[in-house]
């Protein structure tokens, strides 16, 4: 909703503080329909046009047949794992450990069935989404493409005229805003983050947004100092003050949020080191 609004009705706003992740707003559907058409891939099982409750069957027995799970792969499950890696933004930090969370319950069928968000689901679109694999795997990533199951929307889905909270976001932003988002947020994957600070480059209004990574495993699970300090900073920005720091998403992912995590997890690569702001 933030991101949105600040998008549709700048004039109404001073800044954004986003918390919660969904940066690239529609995206976010893209996003899951993706990861199901890769597990289809795999598998071979039809997992983007079985209804529920037929659907859950496949989601939560079969498939674990097939590719094991986070940390017990079968060979195709490894395969898996690299695309996904890639979809979820490269090997950022928690990331196996944010997999273990919604291994299973990010796989959502093309129509999600009467009880959950149909809306949402009708404006997906997969046609852009470029997958890769690692080259261990010697899979030619032309032809993972060219087979990959894709995701249309609906007719007369994605329109700005009709309903531009579902249309493809610009980035094109007027006022600062602070963004912070974990790592491992698998309800919401990181790479999002990325594809929103895209966005900006292309609207040439990158310089309006701060994003800062916290390397934890959850969704919108921020303590009140990570909190306090965003919102600080950018009350600060926005009445005058520098530009605060982010880090760079687009960078070399292992080293997302060494600054802005108070406290490592115990699974971090680099748990033996701890942060503690000045």
């Amino acid at each position: 909703m933030t991101i949105a609004s600040l998008e549709l009705h700048p004039e109404i706003y001073q800044g954004g503080l986003i918390e919660c992740g969904i940066i690239d707003g529609v995206g976010l559907v893209d996003w899951l329909h993706a990861y199901t058409a890769a597990a289809q891939y795999f598998t071979q099982l039809p997992l983007l046009d079985t209804p529920r409750p037929e659907f859950d069957v496949l989601a939560i027995v079969s498939v674990p047949k097939l590719l094991g799970s986070p940390g017990e792969y079968t060979e195709l499950g490894r395969r898996f794992d690299s695309v996904v890696k890639h979809l979820m933004g490269g090997d950022i930090p928690m990331r196996l450990e944010a997999m273990k969370t919604r291994y299973l319950a990010n796989l959502n069928p093309r129509d999600p069935g009467p009880a959950r968000a149909q809306e949402f689901a009708r404006h997906s679109d997969t046609r852009h989404i470029l997958y890769q694999i690692d080259p261990e795997f010697g899979l030619d990533e032309a032809v993972l493409n060219r087979d990959m199951p894709r995701v249309i929307p609906a007719p007369g889905a994605r329109s700005r005229e009709a309903n531009p909270a579902f249309a493809q976001l610009t980035g094109n932003i007027k006022v600062p805003v602070m963004a912070i988002h974990e790592t491992g947020d698998f309800r919401v994957p990181f790479r999002l983050q990325q594809d929103y600070r895209r966005r900006t480059m292309r609207a040439g209004t990158a310089d309006l947004l701060v994003q800062r990574p916290i390397r934890r495993v959850g969704h919108c699970g921020f303590d009140n100092a990570i909190r306090a300090r965003a919102f600080d900073d950018l009350v600060a920005w926005i009445e005058g003050g520098p530009t605060p720091a982010g880090d760079d998403v687009l960078g070399d992912p292992t080293q997302l949020g060494l600054r802005w995590t108070p406290q490592r997890h115990p699974n971090d690569p680099l748990s033996s080191n701890y942060f503690r702001p000045k």
